[in-house]
């Protein structure tokens, strides 16, 4: 079979997903969670003074492959990075009817909610697709707010950490009935709007002086 149809384990749909001991780790360890492992791994905050740390990526690397684009082959999820101060209740209600779930990050606090959210795909995304399917998922979700940097199929990501002694660290996993994210449902998630050109002034004409001796 493909190795870009998801997998499953005893009827149950599993995703790809790739370890880093730290930023300068260029070997993924790739392996497969299921859903409910995955949430329980992204809801655990280790304390430390920093947010350097173990890392994940949301894809299936090619064999052999280093940490990059180029040896990714598809994308099992959709992680947004909420850095603005926007609150995620914001946005629950928005997301009724999907599967998802939601952490703080390293540097979140009451006043300047930091946040990300992670969606399971239906099905995994073809690496050379992704921008294009990122652009689209994002504008929907979000309005494009969240971090555009994400969109790199080989991005990283901390897994979930805070300061030692921090009280305002959050976690929650929306399930029930929702739908792993149908990113192919173009009704659901349209193409953005092409952006606007910015507006171009006339050329200015220079009229000459028609007289021979110039205006005294």
């Amino acid at each position: 079979p493909s190795r870009r149809v998801c997998l499953m384990i005893s009827g149950e749909r599993v995703l790809s997903v790739a370890f880093f001991e730290n930023t300068r780790d260029n070997v993924p360890f790739q392996t497969t969670r299921d859903w409910p492992k995955l949430c329980q791994a992204l809801s655990h905050h280790d304390e430390r003074a920093t947010k350097e740390g173990r890392l994940w990526s949301p894809v299936l690397y090619r064999p052999g492959a280093q940490r990059g684009v180029a040896g990714v082959e598809s994308v099992h999820l959709l992680v947004l990075d909420f850095d603005n101060g926007q609150s995620p209740t914001a946005y629950q209600e928005r997301w009724e009817g999907l599967v998802f779930h939601l952490h703080s990050t390293h540097s979140h606090t009451r006043s300047v909610p930091k946040w990300r959210a992670v969606f399971p795909l239906s099905t995994p995304v073809p690496r050379e697709e992704w921008p294009a399917v990122w652009r689209r998922l994002a504008h929907a979700l979000c309005d494009g707010v969240s971090d555009p940097t994400c969109k790199d199929a080989s991005h990283i990501f901390f897994l979930p950490s805070c300061p030692v002694g921090d009280t305002e660290r959050f976690t929650l996993t929306q399930e029930g009935e929702g739908d792993w994210l149908p990113w192919r449902d173009l009704a659901r998630f349209p193409e953005p709007p092409a952006p606007e050109k910015p507006a171009v002034a006339p050329p200015v004409t220079l009229l000459r002086n028609s007289s021979p001796h110039p205006s005294r």
